[in-house]
């Protein structure tokens, strides 16, 4: 999975351009590969997930705090 999640990264920082936040962004995609592994669904306020789910396809429910 980690293997995986490498070539994940590099596909995502050349199709979004990303920053010093890229290292960050290795967590959420083993996250995202994790979920979609056991099928689970990635529930998060994280708004990297759903540009994630435009390179790997898993089940996420992104959500923001009521104000």
């Amino acid at each position: 999975m980690w293997k995986e999640g490498a070539q994940i990264l590099r596909k995502f920082v050349s199709q979004f351009g990303f920053g010093e936040e890229v290292f960050k962004l290795q967590n959420d995609i083993l996250i995202a590969l994790t979920a979609r592994h056991i099928g689970a669904v990635v529930i998060t306020q994280d708004g990297h997930f759903p540009d994630i789910a435009k390179i790997v396809p898993y089940h996420y429910i992104h959500y923001r705090k009521p104000q």
